[in-house]
């Protein structure tokens, strides 16, 4: 799939067997017209086989979300390149999200509190 695919977005958790899924053989089978995205877990990815192959314009960009070391030190070399969009993994953590995320377990407790189940209970 690596060859013939212009996104790559890596949805999956990070486990022994994922860790630097993406390495510079993954890359190297890529198209230099490609992006990869990971908003999964940073090390999924090698980030020193990544700046190669974007520096080396082996694929053409990156979006993470994600990386090895967080919180991100401004010193990565990935934020150097320009074929990178780096992201802070807290996009979802606007005032507004954060009141409906309040709302929803406030609402849930009191439903507990009167024997009744919670909507989003998992047990």
């Amino acid at each position: 799939m690596l060859k013939y695919s212009d996104y790559i977005s890596i949805h999956c958790p990070l486990t022994a067997g994922t860790r630097h899924l993406f390495s510079t053989e993954a890359f190297k089978l890529m198209k230099p017209s490609a992006f990869i995205i990971n908003t999964a877990r940073g090390a999924i990815i090698d980030e020193v086989a990544l700046y190669q192959a974007l520096k080396n314009c082996e694929i053409a960009g990156a979006g993470l979300d994600v990386f090895e070391q967080e919180p991100l030190q401004a010193d990565n070399p990935l934020l150097e390149l320009d074929n990178v969009i780096a992201t802070p993994h807290r996009l979802i953590q606007t005032k507004e999200s954060i009141m409906r995320q309040t709302q929803s377990m406030v609402d849930s407790a009191i439903l507990l509190a009167r024997g009744e189940p919670a909507p989003n209970a998992i047990n």
